[in-house]
């Protein structure tokens, strides 16, 4: 997570709980200290996904990118 993961969510708060959706791996995350309730995930089923670490659920599926999803960014 580095120095752009918000200390509010640490990586000891993550591995409490599992976040299901994907249908494959997941190949890249993203999370900032701007929208430190959120974090984004791209997968290999071409899915990026938006999740609300408060209510552990899937906000947003941005489906059907042309390929995997290696990497990820808020503009």
């Amino acid at each position: 997570m580095g120095p752009q993961y918000s200390q509010k969510y640490n990586l000891h708060h993550l591995v409490n709980f599992c976040l299901k959706g994907h249908t494959v791996e997941v190949c890249s995350m993203f999370a900032d200290k701007k929208y430190d309730h959120l974090i984004i995930t791209g997968s290999s089923d071409t899915n990026a996904k938006v999740w609300d670490l408060r209510s552990k659920n899937c906000q947003h599926n941005i489906k059907n990118h042309n390929k995997k999803i290696t990497a990820l960014t808020i503009g």
